[in-house]
């Protein structure tokens, strides 16, 4: 589906997305000025809200909180920054699980798992990873790592999959922010060394 960037939430069988501060700013403004109905005009329907009309009130009324009250919004944009920022600079480490490099032994010139006599070699216990020493790591300590959020990662993976076609809902401010960003990241850094479908789990 051309919204599968994951930034489309649900409740029961209705499929939402939340609205940016400007758009919440509009919609509180209406509301200000008695226009409830235009504001209902905006909530309820694409691109923000995908449902079966007529809504009942008390979905109306659920939807409603979920649509506007986004406490993590900055967080989540800055975690998009950032996590680009190292898919473009150091892609296989982005891609990395930082329980799997504390496992295994690592080539960091190749970013590929070392190994001896055709067998990936383990780490010894002994041998600190590298956010353990002074050299320190790009993406930080696995206690926290930095990286693209899951939902991050499927914004990334969504605008590399249109993006040859374009942005398949440019009437959408919140995936026209994503797009933004991931290709001012893109052009700033350079497009990321691997292709097709990536994700990391080492950061929620």
């Amino acid at each position: 589906m051309s919204f599968d960037d994951g930034y489309t939430e649900e409740y029961g069988d209705i499929r939402f997305r939340r609205l940016l501060e400007p758009e919440r700013k509009r919609v509180r403004e209406l509301i200000r000025k008695g226009e409830s109905f235009k504001a209902e005009d905006i909530l309820f329907k694409p691109p923000y809200t995908f449902a079966r009309w007529p809504l009942k009130e008390t979905e109306k009324r659920h939807l409603f909180i979920q649509l506007m009250e986004w406490e993590d919004e900055e967080k989540h944009l800055q975690n998009l920054k950032d996590g680009v920022r190292l898919f473009c600079e150091e892609p296989l480490l982005a891609v990395r699980d930082c329980g799997t490099c504390r496992e295994w032994w690592f080539d960091e010139e190749t970013g590929l798992i070392s190994q001896g006599g055709g067998v990936n070699r383990r780490r010894p216990k002994h041998a600190k990873v590298a956010c353990d020493t002074d050299r320190g790591c790009p993406k930080g300590h696995y206690d926290r790592p930095k990286g693209l959020s899951e939902r991050n990662w499927a914004a990334v993976n969504h605008y590399v999959e249109w993006n040859e076609v374009g942005c398949p809902h440019p009437e959408c401010p919140l995936m026209r922010r994503n797009w933004k960003w991931i290709g001012m990241c893109f052009k700033r850094y350079g497009h990321p060394a691997i292709h097709g479908e990536l994700r990391s789990s080492s950061v929620g």
